[in-house]
C-alpha cells in the first residue's frame, strides 16, 4: 500500500535557493494577501430608474450624428453615474459605452470604489477622464512619492500609498472648523472655492487639506505650516483601488512582501514584549530603524515587482525568511 505524502513532504518541492525557486512558490511565501480585495458579489451602485430612463430615450439619436474621437471626450467628462443612465437610453448606446475601456474596466472592477463615492455623496465630484486616470497611473500622488498607491483618496480621486495617507496635505482630511483656524480662512471662502464633504457617521463637514492650504495661499500670499492630524478622519475616506499593471494589462490589487512586513510587526512591538524599559538612545535607535522598516513593510508590490524585490536582493530579509517558511510548507 502505497503510503501517504504528508504536508511536510510538501517542503521538498521547495528548492533551498530563491533563485532556484518558480514564480508561483516565491508569490506563495512571499505574497502577503490583502484582506479588502474586491469580493465576488458585485452591488449596483449606479442602479437606475425607469422613470429616469424615460427622460432619456431621447437622447440615443445623438450618438448617431458624433464621432467616436469627440463623442469619448464628451463622454470623459461625465461622471459614472450619469454614464449609467445614458446606458438605458437603447441597446446601442449601452453597448457602446460598456465596451470603452473607461467604463469597462472602472465599473466591472471598481464596484466598491463607486460605492464607497456615493456613500460619501462624492458621485458626481468627480468625471470619468480623473477616475479612469487614477487607474491606470499607478504611483501615489503625494509630491516626491514614486510608490505604488494601492489606494484611492475619495474627496479628490487621487491614489496614494500607505506611507503617504494622512501624512502629505494631498490625502489628508481635514475638519472643516480647523481648516478656519489654522489657515485663517472664512467660511464662506471655503465653502465657495473647494469641495467639501462628509464621513460615514460624523457630524462635520471635511475638506482636503492640500486644498485649504493652496486656498490660504491664493488669498494671502504665504503657504501656511502643513502639520500632522488624526489618521482615522483620511482611512474613513479611503477606499482600495485596483492598478492596471503594465506587463500583464490586467487589474491587480498589489500585495506586500510578508518578510519585510513581519521584520516591520517585530521591530514595531518589541517594547511589548520586554518589561525593561528602553533608554532614550534605544528610544532614538529604534524609531529611526522603524521608519525605514515602516517604509518597506507597508510597500505595495505588483507581481513582477513583488519578484524582483525578493530575486534582486532588495529584500534583506528574504533568504533567512524563505529558508524559514518552506519548513512549514
Amino acid at each position: 500500500m502505497a503510503r501517504q505524502r504528508t504536508g511536510k513532504a510538501a517542503a521538498s518541492h521547495y528548492p533551498s535557493q530563491i533563485n532556484e525557486a518558480r514564480d508561483a512558490q516565491l508569490l506563495q511565501v512571499f505574497s502577503k494577501p490583502n484582506s479588502w480585495v474586491q469580493s465576488g458579489v458585485k452591488p449596483s451602485p449606479l442602479r437606475t430608474t425607469a422613470r429616469k430612463r424615460g427622460r432619456l430615450s431621447k437622447a440615443a439619436g445623438f450618438f448617431d450624428a458624433v464621432p467616436h474621437e469627440i463623442l469619448n471626450m464628451i463622454l470623459l467628462n461625465l461622471d459614472y453615474l450619469s454614464l449609467a443612465k445614458l446606458c438605458t437610453t437603447n441597446s446601442k448606446v449601452a453597448a457602446y459605452i460598456k465596451r470603452q475601456p473607461f467604463y469597462k474596466l472602472v465599473v466591472e472592477y471598481c464596484h466598491n470604489t463607486l460605492r464607497s463615492m456615493a456613500m460619501l455623496d462624492l458621485h458626481r465630484a468627480h468625471d470619468a477622464r480623473h477616475v479612469y486616470k487614477a487607474l491606470v497611473d499607478p504611483k501615489c500622488s503625494a509630491p516626491g512619492c514614486k510608490k505604488l498607491g494601492n489606494s484611492l483618496f475619495l474627496p479628490n480621486c487621487r491614489r496614494s500609498c500607505l506611507n503617504c495617507l494622512g501624512r502629505t496635505p494631498i490625502s489628508t482630511a481635514l475638519v472643516l472648523e480647523a481648516a478656519i483656524n489654522k489657515y485663517g480662512l472664512s467660511k464662506m471662502a471655503i465653502t465657495e472655492n473647494i469641495l467639501c464633504f462628509k464621513l460615514p457617521n460624523l457630524p462635520e463637514w471635511f475638506v482636503v487639506a492640500a486644498e485649504a492650504i493652496d486656498l490660504a495661499t491664493r488669498l494671502y500670499g504665504r503657504r501656511p505650516v502643513d502639520s500632522c492630524l488624526p489618521l482615522l478622519w483620511s482611512e474613513m475616506a479611503t477606499v482600495p483601488f485596483p492598478f492596471l499593471d503594465p506587463d500583464s494589462r490586467r487589474l491587480e490589487f498589489g500585495r506586500q512582501c510578508r518578510a519585510c512586513y513581519m521584520a516591520y510587526v517585530e521591530h514595531r512591538d518589541i517594547w511589548t514584549q520586554i518589561e525593561i524599559p528602553p533608554t532614550d538612545s534605544d528610544s532614538k535607535n529604534w524609531e529611526m530603524k522603524l521608519r525605514d522598516l515602516e517604509e518597506r513593510g507597508l510597500a505595495v508590490f505588483g507581481i513582477r515587482t513583488l519578484l524582483s524585490h525578493v530575486r534582486s536582493g532588495d529584500c534583506p530579509e528574504a533568504t533567512v525568511f524563505w529558508s524559514q517558511e518552506i519548513k512549514r510548507l
